[in-house]
């Protein structure tokens, strides 16, 4: 008999232990959706992709093209034009046939009269009638022209204004990039909050659940009373609810990290790494303004270009000196040389008036070059603001961690030593759902600072301009 009962408990416990293997293995098959692809992501790899594949990175990367483009084109002042031509003229133009013919070097008396006119008759005839009235003549030019420019005052200065407004748009990228990079982190670090959250919710959620089957069936034989059993319900609630804030907050999370790293299609990302905390703090100087901040250099870089562009602006009403040459072949048929022409020569021009086209263009460059140099020491004085603003966050969310660690710590002892009171009967279950709650929040503003803190070191090396690309 005894041997039948161990047999039966032994087979009860097999059946059980199966029944609940099964239901682990559905549930995570659920928690898994079926048609979601699965892409593990360091964070090293998720700011890669987003150096290379971020929309905002994309556009300051096309900007600084631009910029590089019209750097290359303030050159034009300096470098020569080469134009190489092939020009047809048919024409009866008395001018023109004369200078044709001239030029294809055919000219000769016989073009003054008529086909049978001597050089007296021609010089009798005062009329010229093959001079005046030509026939038909065809002139074929092939011409390669070079224009050299030698002294333009407004040339130097836009040069160096474009070359300065190219380096502003380098750094603008930059500074781009990292700020792209800081987004990634915290979309990083904020999934991985987010499920550590609804980790520590569902933990906490089983077990209240397993307390209301024991104050529910406690309550029926009249162990406890209708308050103690309401406690308990109340407290469900309050853990489901968070765990659908929790659940939101991941979803967001990774809708965030898909969008910034451009990951389409129905991917479930999940992080590799951790959220670590550093125990050293950076060493920082906040009296000294962060004059390596590459948004700092690219408004240095922008108000260089904006009073450059003013100076060239002045410079346009000085004299223009360059040099021309040009050297052509003339025939009846294409690409013909049946004459040869050269002509050299150097142009001086001096625009003395042009209305009030370029004095108002020096008033707006004027103006234009006062309102960058406003906005750069904005931007200075500011950065000295930002720099203290993320020191205190990096030192109070430090101080938050080491709280909230003893924090943790103290509700876990107390939660043991009122669980094994209220086991013994010598508690109320109000006093364990209230530890219960303690203990709970408590693990939740341990990973919440921690994050704040992981962010806070990021932002300040942002904001100190010693943050570093991952190229």
């Amino acid at each position: 008999m005894l041997f039948n009962s161990q047999l039966g408990y032994k087979r009860y416990l097999f059946i059980t232990l199966f029944v609940i293997q099964f239901f682990a293995m559905a549930q995570a098959a659920m928690a898994s959706e079926p048609g979601k692809s699965v892409q593990k992501l360091t964070l090293n790899d998720a700011l890669k992709r987003a150096n290379e594949k971020n929309h905002q990175v994309l556009i300051a990367r096309h900007k600084q093209d631009q910029a590089s483009g019209q750097s290359l084109e303030s050159w034009s002042g300096f470098l020569p034009k080469v134009t190489l031509s092939e020009t047809f003229i048919r024409s009866d133009d008395p001018v023109a046939v004369f200078g044709g013919k001239l030029r294809q070097g055919i000219f000769n008396l016989g073009d003054f009269s008529g086909p049978d006119g001597t050089a007296l008759t021609m010089f009798m005839d005062p009329n010229l009638p093959k001079l005046n009235n030509p026939r038909e003549f065809n002139n074929f030019t092939t011409a390669i022209e070079v224009q050299q420019p030698i002294l333009n005052f407004d040339a130097i200065l836009g040069r160096f204004a474009a070359a300065s407004a190219s380096e502003g748009y380098e750094y603008s990228l930059k500074r781009t990039q990292e700020a792209i990079a800081i987004q990634v982190e915290k979309s990083y670090f904020g999934l991985i909050l987010a499920r550590n959250k609804v980790h520590a919710i569902q933990k906490a959620l089983k077990s209240i659940e397993a307390y209301v089957g024991e104050a529910s069936a406690a309550y029926n034989k009249g162990l406890i009373t209708k308050a103690d059993l309401l406690s308990a319900e109340v407290r469900k609630a309050e853990l489901k609810e968070q765990l659908l804030v929790a659940e939101n907050d991941a979803k967001t999370s990774a809708d965030m990290l898909r969008f910034i790293l451009r990951i389409e299609g129905d991917v479930e990302i999940q992080p590799v790494d951790s959220i670590t905390v550093e125990k050293n703090l950076p060493t920082v100087d906040l009296n000294k303004v962060p004059t390596e901040r590459t948004d700092l250099k690219a408004m240095d870089a922008f108000e260089r270009a904006a009073s450059r562009k003013y100076k060239s602006k002045w410079m346009g009403w000085l004299p223009r000196l360059n040099a021309f040459g040009r050297y052509e072949w003339n025939g009846d048929a294409l690409f013909d040389n049946d004459g040869k022409n050269w002509t050299l020569g150097v142009s001086a021009q001096w625009n003395i008036l042009d209305g009030f086209a370029r004095l108002g263009q020096t008033r707006t460059e004027s103006a234009n070059a006062e309102e960058m140099k406003i906005k750069y020491e904005e931007a200075k004085e500011k950065s000295s603001v930002e720099l203290k603003q993320a020191y205190r966050e990096l030192l109070s969310s430090q101080k938050r961690v080491l709280i909230a660690e003893t924090s943790v710590k103290q509700a876990e002892e107390s939660f043991r030593i009122i669980n094994q009171r209220f086991r013994e009967g010598l508690e109320r279950a109000s006093e364990f759902l209230s530890r219960e709650a303690a203990l709970t929040n408590a693990r939740l503003r341990l990973m919440k600072a921690k994050y704040d803190f992981k962010i806070a070191g990021s932002q300040l090396a942002f904001y100190n301009g010693t943050y570093k690309i991952v190229e």
